[in-house]
């Protein structure tokens, strides 16, 4: 194909678009709320999925400043030893804000935490009599009592575990659907002209073309978009979660890490579908 006539082909797209603003506009909303639909699905599939995640039964204990480390380790001994605990771990408080900074930036100063242990427990029902037992230690500034949340997301999490795959394939098959019937209402409010067209001997080639550059230019549009919005949407849950709970936070994937990973996939797909549909769609009104 000459490049003139790829240029004419293309100007033909965006006249497409421009002329038929309502159904563009249409079509690109469609995209955009599809897609961010499986891309927040993806995003959380993700996160769930990856091996890092674990949401048992835990408390968080803060220590008092300036601690010495002898008192650390009898802490630790006095957590450790109590009926219920099956793991005890340090948080260091350099690492902890190096991260915080790495990800969020300065918001955080080096006053907002102090060091702690995490406390995963057999069971909720060892946590409040664990809770009441930790308090007592000497050395401890204050212990997260933060189970009900946590309790609630273990609960979400292992319920989407064995729904987060289907969801996904549902959501992916009312997406073509909803795309494909809004490429089609598009080119259809085009019927008369692409009779017109075909009555002045214009070949399939030429009427069907701009239709798929049209179809491509919506779904690249949509798609874009999409992924800006989920990222700004993930970007901001995941800033928020820290100042809730900075271990769960630590376990999350970072929004600039995930996005940058399903860019290039989720933008092809919105090309595919744009162009797949429009083919399609074109061919049938044509027939």
């Amino acid at each position: 194909m000459k490049i003139s006539t790829f240029k004419w082909l293309f100007k033909q797209a965006l006249l497409n678009i421009y002329r038929n603003t309502t159904s563009s506009v249409s079509s690109v909303v469609t995209f955009l709320l599809a897609l961010f639909i499986l891309e927040l699905s993806f995003i959380l599939l993700w996160n769930i999925k990856d091996n890092s995640i674990d949401f048992k039964p835990e408390v968080q204990v803060f220590l008092q400043d300036n601690i010495r480390t002898e008192n650390k380790t009898k802490i630790y001994d006095d957590i450790k030893k109590l009926n219920g605990v099956t793991n005890v771990s340090f948080q260091n408080k350099k690492y902890v804000l190096a991260y915080l900074k790495r990800h969020l930036g300065n918001d955080f100063k080096s006053t907002s935490f102090k060091e702690s242990y995490i406390v995963k427990i057999k069971g909720t029902n060892h946590i409040s009599l664990i809770t009441s037992k930790i308090k007592i230690i000497k050395g401890i500034a204050e212990v997260d009592e933060s189970r009900d949340i946590k309790s609630e997301l273990s609960s979400i999490i292992r319920l989407l575990q064995y729904l987060g795959t289907p969801i996904f394939i549902i959501f992916s098959a009312i997406s073509l659907f909803l795309i494909n019937n809004t490429i089609k209402l598009s080119i259809y409010l085009r019927l008369e002209e692409i009779k017109t067209m075909k009555l002045i001997g214009a070949t399939e080639f030429f009427i069907i073309y701009p239709l798929v550059l049209q179809g491509i230019l919506l779904g690249l549009l949509g798609s874009s978009l999409s992924l800006l919005i989920s990222f700004l949407l993930y970007n901001f849950i995941y800033k928020k979660i820290a100042y809730y709970s900075v271990d769960i936070f630590l376990k999350l994937i970072s929004p600039y890490s995930i996005i940058a990973d399903i860019s290039f996939e989720f933008i092809l797909c919105g090309i595919i579908i744009g162009a797949v549909t429009s083919i399609f769609s074109a061919k049938n009104l044509i027939k």
